[in-house]
């Protein structure tokens, strides 16, 4: 064998490695580098950035849409809900009136309707007759039969026995706290301790304790000397407040009514309509009261959300100068009443800046404040 001959598997390998290895590629197999294929791509590529857009500007059409219509929705829900609390008003009202003093059986189901006048010569047979209906639907329990003879006289009565009768006839007034519950003051009592100013306050619980007295208050004297009482505690709290506390306080402030908003809202509507809106009266500029009110009225209505409401804020301006400029006691209440009507127009930001600026222009007429609160408590009117 010639020694110098290859060996077979020299020339073997020689003959792979001349030959070209195969890449394998992954994926579409790319088209040739061509015109037409190049024309190709690029219809595609509009195709699919044209269907792109038809589909972007149609789901934006069918968000608009849904907006829309979620709106008038929200609107419909609102108005329901105003209309489901004055009905709940009007029920809480004639509530009193339609009960039995017994089992507050109904006594519309009793007494027969279209009966206004009382013959005198029957009194007897119709008391006698409607006390035994009454026995007979006061949950199955028999009462004894009242009898009043013509001849007796209707001021005999006993005046616990008028009284009761007086109490199912007037209806009762409801307040805030029975219609809606306990006032929330427990989280306003934590955040008003974080400021650092009204730490060592004592003020603060006399507050929060005013502020449950006015929602169990049943008549429009006791809510008046409430919100004096109120008035004066705020006053000195905001005396114990640094400047740059301020505006932290006023937003705990917003905040606490938005908690309660459901009381404001109710003792607006109810001692509002008890107060006389203030009489017109001519504005004379070189008064200070009157020129704080022109100055102050704009800025009020700077504020977002009293952009829109200018009988609201021009009755609260005219109001605060009547009763500070006349110190006019029954404009003074007014005052407060417009106060929480515009509370109720804010929102919880705009709130805290209607705060601010109502301070601000009470402040600017200190001695005057001092002098129209000094003479309601002289006057006991509270």
């Amino acid at each position: 064998m010639d020694s110098g001959s290859p060996s077979p598997s020299t020339s073997a390998s020689t003959d792979s490695s001349s030959q070209p290895k195969k890449v394998e590629t992954r994926g579409r197999k790319k088209l040739p580098n061509t015109e037409a294929n190049a024309a190709r791509r690029s219809l595609q590529l509009k195709e699919a950035q044209r269907v792109h857009r038809e589909k972007k500007i149609q789901h934006l059409k069918d968000l608009e849409d849904t907006i829309t219509q979620l709106r008038e929705e929200n609107k419909q829900v609102q108005a329901l809900r105003e209309q489901v609390k004055s009905l709940q008003f009007e029920m809480s009202v004639l509530k009193g009136s339609l009960t039995c003093l017994v089992c507050s059986t109904a006594l519309k189901a009793v007494v027969p309707s279209g009966q206004d006048a009382v013959n005198t010569n029957t009194l007897g047979s119709d008391v006698t007759s409607t006390a035994s209906s009454v026995s007979e639907t006061c949950g199955g329990v028999s009462y004894p039969p009242v009898s009043i003879s013509p001849e007796s006289d209707i001021l005999d009565f006993q005046m616990t026995e008028l009284d009761a009768f007086l109490n199912s006839v007037v209806p009762k007034m409801l307040t805030s706290e029975e219609l809606y519950g306990p006032v929330e003051v427990d989280a306003g009592r934590l955040l008003v301790r974080t400021i650092p100013s009204l730490k060592g306050s004592r003020d603060l619980d006399r507050m929060f304790d005013l502020m449950i007295q006015n929602s169990r208050a049943a008549d429009l004297p006791t809510a008046k000397r409430i919100k004096l009482q109120s008035i004066r505690t705020m006053g000195r709290i905001m005396e114990q407040t640094s400047v740059e506390d301020r505006p932290m306080l006023f937003e705990v402030m917003a905040v606490i009514q938005e908690r309660n908003i459901h009381h404001y809202r109710y003792t607006n509507t109810l001692w509002g309509t008890l107060l006389p809106v203030v009489s017109p009266f001519i504005i004379d500029p070189t008064n200070k009261i009157h020129r704080l009110m022109l100055e102050y009225q704009p800025r009020f209505l700077q504020i977002p959300s009293l952009s829109t409401a200018i009988n609201e804020v021009n009755e609260f301006c005219f109001t605060w100068a009547r009763s500070v400029d006349t110190q006019d006691t029954t404009s003074f209440a007014r005052i407060h009443i417009c106060v929480e009507r515009i509370v109720l127009l804010c929102s919880v930001k705009d709130r805290a800046e209607f705060f601010s600026l109502f301070f601000e222009l009470k402040g600017r007429a200190k001695d005057e404040m001092e002098e129209l609160l000094v003479k309601i408590e002289a006057a006991s009117l509270y």
